[in-house]
């Protein structure tokens, strides 16, 4: 109702026009208060100098021992390619509702190959493929289900362990959806997981804050 711009003054002339109580209730569809705050951070990361690329990574490199980023290729429309040399890489690519997670035979994370644990919900949902995604709802839709669980497991510092119980890099973070046991569909306090786990994860790289 209120759009994505100026809705600050358009409410305060609803609520002196009508002299109501005027307010916006967030919505399932087409959530402009979510959209509004996307574009607020992305304005405030511009304020301190982030520089934003839009683009798709399809290639990384590592350093000598396997165990640390040092670059990313991103391919840019229209037809342009990037390589952005990393000191740290924070992954917010979202679990399998963001497209974070890929299935192939197993699920493992999108974009370095990272192992996929399943959820805490009812066993058997990690397999989608032999067992379908509807039948598997249609149990209980609000109860959590493993396969919307599933992510990559990190130790308190949010480096991914590899299959060993170790860390996979030394200088990835994971964070949000992507992050195992949590079923933002299922629980309560997706979005407020995703930003505090966000929020560490770039304080973890930056050296700003202690794992704990």
């Amino acid at each position: 109702m209120l759009g994505l711009s100026g809705s600050p003054g358009l409410l305060a002339r609803l609520r002196a026009g009508t002299g109501l109580a005027v307010f916006e209730p967030l919505a399932v569809n087409a959530p402009c208060p979510g959209l509004r705050l996307h574009h607020a951070l992305h304005d405030l990361a511009e304020a301190f100098g982030v520089r934003r690329l839009l683009g798709q990574v399809d290639a990384y490199e590592l350093a000598d021992d396997g165990r640390q980023v040092v670059g990313l290729r991103i391919s840019t429309p229209p037809e342009t390619t990037s390589f952005l040399a990393c000191q740290e890489v924070v992954l917010a690519t979202g679990g399998l509702y963001g497209g974070g997670l890929v299935w192939s035979g197993q699920p493992q994370e999108a974009l370095l190959g990272l192992p996929v644990v399943a959820g805490p919900g009812r066993a058997g949902h990690h397999r989608p493929t032999t067992r379908p995604l509807a039948v598997a709802l249609a149990d209980d839709p609000t109860a959590p289900s493993a396969v919307f669980g599933a992510g990559v497991a990190c130790d308190l510092r949010q480096l991914p362990l590899d299959r060993q119980g170790l860390p996979a890099f030394r200088n990835v973070r994971v964070c949000g959806g992507l992050l195992a046991g949590h079923d933002a569909g299922a629980r309560r306090g997706g979005s407020g997981i995703a930003l505090v786990t966000g929020w560490r994860a770039g304080r973890l790289a930056a050296g700003g804050e202690e794992a704990s």
